[in-house]
C-alpha cells in the first residue's frame, strides 16, 4: 500500500508539472508596493517579451531583454518556487488553459517603514 501511496503521489506531482513544461510569454506584468500598508505605487508592462521555458526536470530557463537566466522550480499545491541565482522566488500559481498567472510579494523594511511589493505576472503559453 506505501508504494502505491508513493506512485499516486508522484504521478499527481508529475501531472502538476506538467501543466507549466513548456515555453510561455510574459503579456502583462504588474507591481503594486505599499508603505505601511498605503499603496504607494501601481506600475503596469504590457508585451515585455519576457520567455519562460519550464522542462520536465525541473529546471527553467528565463530569457529577456537580453539576459538569459537558467534555475530550477518546484511545485507544492498551488505555490510555485522559481529558485534563480541561488535566490529562490516564491510564487501562487493558476495555469488556466493557455493562460499562465502567478504573484509574489517581498516584504522589506526600509528604516522604520514596511514595505511590501505585490508583483503579478500573466503569460500565455508558447
Amino acid at each position: 500500500f506505501a508504494s502505491v501511496a508513493l506512485f499516486a503521489t508522484s504521478c499527481k506531482k508529475d501531472k502538476k508539472n506538467s501543466e507549466l513544461v513548456g515555453s510561455w510569454k510574459e503579456t502583462m506584468e504588474r507591481e503594486v508596493t505599499f508603505r505601511n500598508d498605503v499603496q504607494e505605487s501601481d506600475d503596469t508592462t504590457l508585451n515585455s517579451g519576457t520567455i519562460y521555458q519550464f522542462k520536465d526536470d525541473n529546471t527553467l530557463n528565463v530569457s529577456g531583454g537580453g539576459l538569459s537566466l537558467s534555475g530550477t522550480y518546484s511545485i507544492s499545491g498551488n505555490q510555485l518556487t522559481m529558485t534563480i541565482l541561488s535566490i529562490p522566488i516564491v510564487s501562487t500559481y493558476t495555469v488556466s488553459g493557455s493562460n499562465l498567472e502567478f504573484h509574489n510579494e517581498d516584504v522589506t523594511t526600509e528604516g522604520s517603514d514596511q514595505v511590501k511589493t505585490v508583483t503579478y505576472t500573466y503569460a500565455t503559453k508558447q
